[in-house]
């Protein structure tokens, strides 16, 4: 809307956000198991990250509509590719506690993050600058998940599973 885009169409936008969503919640977790999780949570922080440059550079309505598809399937397929790694990378015996940790980190950003957006529309009248900001945090999410998953065993994990499932 601060580009001058048209409140209907704008809001519009949100429909292709929710689609995205729902998408990105039913296949992450198949296509988690099919190509690795740490591929899938890298994938979807870069895509993420891209959307959202896209969000902030366009003013054309079907690649905004894209991206912000792209940006709900991107940001719910991290959701659940989040789930499906926390196992692999610290086992099962903490689960519940991690998972109330991520929760509260999610619910966090949730409530905090349209606070900040804000402000920092009022103090600039654009909202580029938490745009950029969400665009630096997903690419440092990613960053740290593949520091903090070993990406290099978890590949060998799963390509011994593979052969195993394959001599059967």
């Amino acid at each position: 809307v601060d580009k001058g885009i048209e409140f209907p169409a704008a809001a519009s936008a949100m429909s292709f956000y929710g689609v995205g969503l729902l998408v990105g919640r039913l296949l992450s977790g198949p296509l988690s198991d099919r190509i690795g999780t740490a591929v899938v949570v890298l994938g979807t922080m870069l895509l993420s990250s891209l959307a959202l440059i896209i969000v902030v550079a366009t003013l054309d309505m079907p690649l905004l509509y894209g991206a912000t598809f792209i940006f709900g399937f991107t940001l719910s397929g991290a959701d659940t590719a989040y789930v499906r790694a926390l196992p692999d990378i610290v086992g099962t015996g903490a689960l519940g506690l991690l998972m109330g940790v991520f929760g509260l980190g999610w619910r966090f950003g949730g409530a905090t993050g349209p606070v900040v957006a804000g402000f920092l529309f009022d103090a600039t009248h654009i909202y580029a600058i938490p745009f950029w900001m969400a665009i630096a945090g997903l690419l440092l999410s990613g960053g740290l998940f593949m520091i903090v998953s070993r990406p290099e065993q978890n590949l060998e994990r799963i390509l011994a599973m593979k052969r195993g499932l394959q001599r059967r």
